[in-house]
């Protein structure tokens, strides 16, 4: 009867230390590679997101100031009207996207062949974030919700130059006047050196845009943007009539 008391222990033994070595085992392994199993499970999921009418396209009042170039002395401001033009950015997985940009990668333009040929000039660069005074970077995308990003917009004919002043430009030089009474203006975080690059003449486009973020993968769309050198003042009218933007 001793004998098998002894047993029972010994084999007891055994297995309490075969389970506090696989506890131990466990947790250093939960230790060196928790988060890492954790991403693969949660982990944020980008979609870029766009609809031809309210609140993505929509028609808004603009007040400007600026320096009265050349004296660079007094300053001109006043109001004005514009359609603006913006996406998009939902988080459609199930941990925080942090750090998010959103950047223009590639500019198309449509020839008289249909074909589409790198737009002159363009290098590639960041999109500023909706109402947040241009930033570069959105610290966090929460699961399920979304961003507004800005594409670009399109001033009444008669403010078109202020154009510049939206861009924070401190200097409008008329021979880079574009002869067009409607312009499509990327909204770019920093308005590149070459006006041609950004501002957009009347024709079809088609514009790459990638969203990423520090712990994601990046999300791809193309735009294919298609205006015509007409302002319409009602927006059911420009959106139906005056330009065509869509995911393709």
């Amino acid at each position: 009867m001793l004998f098998r008391s002894n047993k029972e222990l010994v084999n007891l033994t055994f297995w309490l230390v075969i389970a506090t070595f696989s506890a131990v085992i466990v947790a250093l392994f939960l230790a060196m590679f928790g988060e890492w199993l954790k991403s693969l499970v949660f982990k944020p999921k980008l979609q870029l997101l766009y609809d031809h009418n309210w609140p993505d396209a929509i028609k808004i009042p603009i007040n400007w100031k600026r320096v009265n170039p050349p004296a660079k002395k007094s300053t001109i401001q006043g109001t004005g009207v514009c359609y603006y033009f913006r996406f998009r950015v939902k988080n459609k997985g199930n941990r925080p996207a942090n750090n998010v940009e959103v950047f223009v990668n590639k500019i198309e333009k449509q020839n008289v062949d249909k074909s589409f040929k790198s737009y002159k000039s363009f290098i590639p660069l960041n999109l500023g974030w909706s109402n947040s005074d241009s930033k570069i970077y959105m610290p966090a995308i929460y699961p399920k919700l979304e961003k507004h990003c800005d594409l670009g917009f399109i001033l009444h004919p008669h403010q078109k130059q202020i154009d510049e002043l939206i861009q924070d430009s401190e200097d409008f030089d008329s021979e880079e006047q574009i002869e067009s009474d409607v312009i499509f203006s990327i909204s770019f975080v920093v308005k590149p050196n070459v006006t041609e690059s950004y501002r957009l003449k009347p024709g079809t486009y088609r514009i790459e845009v990638i969203a990423v973020a520090s712990n994601s993968k990046q999300s791809k769309k193309t735009f294919e943007l298609t205006f015509i050198d007409k302002w319409f003042d009602t927006t059911q009218d420009m959106l139906s009539q005056g330009i065509g933007l869509k995911l393709i």
